[in-house]
């Protein structure tokens, strides 16, 4: 670059200006309330969490007088990056009620899972309905087979649902687990007529994983909550027929 006695700037060799990156969006976190238990457990609060918008990068070049201008060479125009959003909803209040009448001989026990996150751990409904099982046979609860659930569409059962969310690379990143008890009813207004409705469900559980946590962690962490629930149920099984 050299300026003549004329005055005019002249751009000899390569002129390379960086324009920078944008600044990054704030982070936002949200925490809902958890509900209060009781009776009857008071659902936990949502949580919304938004984060801040990337700055835009918009440059202009304006020049006069000046020659070679073709040797002028701009790197890319980076915008900044948008904040990341973490949204915590409450937890449920746990239920001191249970509608469930006495008399009861035992329970089957169902498992819908929708976990494709973690192929390292194999089946996790069969892992999960074992467990149960378990757990309900230690705690005093005749289990019922599934062939006798199929066979008697009065049979009382236990459901466990577990639901899951997972980033780009097919990760679990948040789960959640909730159990019903459902048994057969009679309607109010067509006392013959009986289906299976729920008498008794736990609290809905639900957990965020960073990247730091190992599948086979998220694994306990689910094992863990889906115990917890059972025990809740047990109790309350047991409260009602002793």
């Amino acid at each position: 670059m050299d300026t003549p006695s004329d005055g005019a700037l002249t751009i000899r060799g390569p002129f390379r200006i960086h324009p920078g990156i944008g600044g990054a969006g704030g982070v936002a976190t949200a925490s809902g309330r958890d509900g209060k238990s009781g009776q009857i457990g008071e659902n936990g609060r949502a949580a919304v969490a938004v984060g801040g918008n990337g700055a835009d990068n918009i440059k202009f070049l304006r020049a006069r007088g000046i020659k070679g201008l073709n040797n002028i060479f701009i790197d890319s125009l980076i915008a900044g990056d948008g904040g990341d959003a973490i949204a915590n909803p409450g937890h449920g209040g746990d239920s001191s009620n249970c509608d469930t009448p006495g008399g009861l001989p035992g329970a089957g026990v169902s498992v819908y899972v929708e976990a494709n996150g973690m192929p390292e751990i194999g089946d996790l409904s069969t892992l999960l309905r074992t467990e149960t099982q378990m757990k309900l046979r230690m705690g005093g609860i005749q289990v019922f087979d599934e062939q006798t659930i199929s066979s008697q569409p009065s049979t009382p059962v236990l459901t466990l649902s577990v639901m899951s969310l997972q980033n780009e690379s097919g990760i679990l990143t948040t789960y959640a687990v909730y159990l019903e008890f459902l048994q057969q009813v009679a309607l109010i207004q067509n006392p013959n007529r009986k289906i299976l409705a729920p008498t008794w469900s736990g609290t809905f559980r639900m957990e965020n994983f960073n990247s730091e946590i190992s599948g086979v962690a998220r694994l306990d962490k689910m094992r863990q909550d889906v115990r917890a629930e059972v025990q809740k149920f047990i109790a309350a099984f047991q409260s009602v027929n002793p």
